[in-house]
């Protein structure tokens, strides 16, 4: 009889935790376990690299008026579409970025500054 308490209990406690964590939205779910959600508002389909401290570099394509969240805390992307010329953002796991076409130039509209920008 004790024994099959402390199962149900157990049983009853894990799924309270699957219950609560499926309630969350993405943006809180990844500020609890890491990661970011981009929203592609761009027109065109954007690939671009997600990365972070213990995340290495997953090359990652998002379809126009999507948006997916992924592992890490930055991502590398192209903002041109003649040439190549890469930038780094870190970007804010509280918020939803989103990729936007600013004349013949991609930016993400996020919070957080560029860490990096170069052309080659």
């Amino acid at each position: 009889m004790i024994i099959s308490n402390l199962v149900d209990k157990t049983a009853n406690i894990s799924l309270q935790k699957d219950t609560l964590l499926i309630e969350l939205t993405a943006e809180e779910s990844s500020s609890i376990v890491g990661g970011l959600t981009i929203r592609n508002d761009s027109g065109g389909t954007r690939r671009f690299y997600n990365l972070g401290a213990n995340v290495p570099a997953q090359l990652q394509t998002l379809q126009p008026s999507t948006e997916g969240t992924y592992d890490g805390e930055y991502i590398i992307y192209n903002t041109s579409k003649t040439g190549f010329e890469p930038v780094l953002v870190k970007v804010d796991p509280t918020k939803t970025a989103s990729f936007r076409q600013e004349g013949n130039g991609i930016t993400v509209a996020t919070d957080t500054p560029i860490l990096y920008k170069g052309s080659i």
